[in-house]
This record gives structure tokens, sequence and C-alpha cells, in this order.
């Protein structure tokens, strides 16, 4: 668990250093803008916003083993998570391509959680195109609608897919392929789909290359919001 919530907060704080060390050489360079430094000074202030939820929800899964499940907007998922891994995306030269238009879905989710789940997926999708040496990465985020209580989030990216041996070993606590890896992302990924009733699954692009991992969210309207207890071992 220590593991986990230290990789939750290493990534928005990973954000704030890019956008940081990004502006400090557009000021050596000369080629800083008072537009450009108030928009990149916005999302640090929002990426600290977001590292306080982080802190906050930590807090309380940990003192009452709590997920706090409310209506939010999908789009506000969406782009919480765009933007804590666009600098990453960018360093690794992968674009980001997602549905950024006001869909006007709203669902039933933790948003801190539920947005670490989309951002650890969309992390290990720019990292899988990198250590495939893919020249043209490329990670999309799409939504599709499953039925009228139910649709699902999908990052597809055109890496190297997974190797038949590591299907069943996906969401095994401490099985990793990553230098250093611990494994528990996926693993504490998946609990958070679970204890939302949802679920979360991957397979490999039958289309082209590289692999899609996908988890469904309830619809706001298909019960009420509510506070779930989940295994604090998990």
């Amino acid at each position: 668990m220590n593991t986990e919530f230290s990789h939750q907060l290493n990534q928005p704080m990973q954000s704030i250093r890019t956008r940081v060390n990004t502006l400090e050489r557009q000021v050596q360079q000369n080629r800083d803008s008072r537009d450009n430094t108030l928009r990149v000074l916005g999302l640090i202030e929002e990426t600290i916003e977001h590292s306080k939820d982080i802190t906050a929800s930590i807090r309380l899964f940990v003192q009452e083993v709590r997920l706090e499940v409310v209506p939010v907007a999908l789009d506000e998922l969406l782009s919480r998570a765009f933007m804590l891994a666009s600098p990453l995306a960018r360093d690794h030269g992968a674009i980001l391509d997602f549905p950024m238009e006001d869909s006007g879905l709203e669902v039933l989710a933790d948003p801190v959680q539920t947005s670490h789940v989309l951002l650890n997926l969309l992390l290990n999708a720019v990292e899988a195109c990198r250590d495939a040496n893919v020249e043209d990465s490329r990670v999309t985020v799409s939504v599709e609608i499953r039925d009228s209580g139910r649709l699902a989030v999908i990052v597809r990216d055109n890496g190297s897919g997974l190797p038949p041996e590591r299907v069943n070993k996906l969401f095994q606590e401490f099985k990793s392929t990553k230098v250093g890896g611990m494994g528990v992302g996926l693993t504490i990924s998946r609990d958070i789909c679970e204890a939302q009733n949802g679920e979360l699954s991957a397979f490999n692009n039958p289309d082209g290359p590289g692999c899609s991992f996908w988890f469904t969210l309830r619809r706001s309207g298909s019960s009420d919001g509510d506070t779930i207890d989940i295994d604090a071992q998990t």
C-alpha cells in the first residue's frame, strides 16, 4: 500500500517538475511570454490542488477504508488525467489522443481514485510505446456506451502488445516487467474499479499493433451516490 500511495503522489510531483523545467528553459532562451507563463503556472496550480485531493483521499482510504462514490462529469475525469499525463507523454514523444469535446456524460465514481486509474493506464501505455521503440507513439482514449447504465473508458496504445504469458498475470500483485516496478498499480486499479461495481480488463488490439485496457463506470442515474467499503489489504 505504501508503494502505491507513493506512486500516486509521485505522478503529480513529476508533472510539476516537468512543467517547471520547461518554463525555465523557455525563460533562459528568451522564448517565454506572459500568456504562456500564466498558462503554465495555472496548470501547476491545478496539479498542486490535485495533489491535495490525493492526500485527502489517501487519508480517508486508510482511516475509513472507503471510496467516496459521487456523481462526477466524465469530461472532468478525462481532462484531469490528460493534464497529468501530458508532460511525460511529451517527453517520450508520444501523442495523447483524447475525446476533449463536451460529452455531457456523468458517472458515479470516486473522482480522485478514478482519475488515478486512468492516469496509471495512460502512463503504462506511454511507457509501453517507449519500451517498444515505436517511432510514432500514440495513445488513444475513447468512450463506449455499453448499455443504459454503464460505459467503458478505453486506453489504446500502438506498442508491442501483451505477451501471452503476461495476460494471466496482469492483475496479480508484485508481477511486473518494469525495472524496479512493484506491480501493484494495476492490482489497486482493478480493486478500485471493482469496488465501484465496475471492472478492468485488457486485450491485444485485433486490428493493429499494441493493446487496449478498459474499465467500466456506472452512469449517473443508474443508482444513488454512495460510500463503498473495500478491503484494506488489497
